[in-house]
Order: structure tokens, then sequence, then C-alpha cells
């Protein structure tokens, strides 16, 4: 079955998640990335091959943008001429321009990587935080086996950011 492809969608898959697909059945794990009005626009072909998870790299025909805050924009042949009844029509501009409300950033190699999303940021103080991105650094620690990063109300900065983490020996950390 040398022509056959496994493909996971929906979420960028973990590379460790990736290496036991190979171990398991012997095939690579696709990734593919995109929205219910563009189709799929990404492709990571090896997910086992990365170190983070990557969604990989723009399909053929697909053009990209950024905003300033870093969320992805993107335009290709498959985009919807148009959305149900006029719904959200500002996620549709005339320029066929859709906007993810994914916040991405690029790679060196020109893979993509997810970093949160436009609504789950976090507003402290005169700042926009990205939780995703705080997790993804707390889990570059080698004491740090799970992060969840989080806002909860602060009357003076807006949002003060908490982590809960699990660590990789099961000790407390300080505080």
């Amino acid at each position: 079955l040398t022509s056959t492809y496994s493909v996971s969608g929906g979420d960028p898959c973990p590379p460790k998640l990736g290496r036991r697909w190979h171990n398991l059945w012997g095939g690579k794990l696709r990734g593919s990335y995109g929205t219910t009005e563009s189709g799929p626009i990404f492709c990571q072909p090896d997910v086992a091959a990365t170190e983070q998870s990557s969604i990989g790299w723009p399909l053929p025909g697909v053009a990209l943008q950024q905003t300033e805050n870093g969320e992805l924009l993107i335009r290709s042949p498959a985009n919807t001429p148009g959305l149900w009844n006029g719904q959200d029509a500002d996620r549709l501009p005339a320029a066929r321009w859709i906007a993810t409300g994914d916040l991405v950033q690029r790679q060196d190699d020109g893979g993509y990587l997810i970093i949160g999303r436009e609504k789950d940021m976090l507003k402290c103080d005169a700042y926009s935080i990205s939780p995703v991105e705080v997790e993804q650094e707390l889990l570059k620690l080698s004491d740090i086996a799970e992060a969840v990063v989080f806002g909860v109300p602060d009357a003076t900065i807006g949002e003060r950011p908490v982590a809960l983490l699990r660590t990789t020996s099961g000790r407390e950390l300080p505080t």
C-alpha cells in the first residue's frame, strides 16, 4: 500500500504521536491544516520528522499574509466565493483574504507553527500574551512534563497569567 497515506487534521499533531504512528504502522503520518472557507492550505509531509507541532508548508497556489499581531490571512483558488446569508462578512473582504483567527510564526525552514488564537490572547496591562506560546516555552524546560496557561481577572492589569504545571519528577516547584 505504498500509495496510501494517513493524514491528521483538526489540530497540529505532536511529533511524538507521529513517531508512535510510524512505529506501529510503518508509514508516515501527514498533517493537514485548513479552514471550512478554504479547504486544506498547509501540509506537513512527515509529522515524526519535526521537533515542534508544525502545520507545515503552504500548498501550491496558496498566498499568505500576516496581520501586525501575527494572525494568518489566506487566499487560495479553493476559497469560498461567499458566506451563507452574508454572515461574518468581515472575514471575507473583497480581496478574498480569509482571516483564520490563528496566530502563526514562520520557521527558518519556511514551515509554520500555530502559536495561539486571536480570541485566546490574554490582555495583560498594555500587552497581548499568547498562552500557547508561554506553554511551549515552559515545555522546553527539562523539569516540566505538562503546562496549561490561562488568565484570571485582575482589577489593575486586566488579566494575570497563571500556569498550572506537572513536573517530570512529580515534585512541587517553588512558587
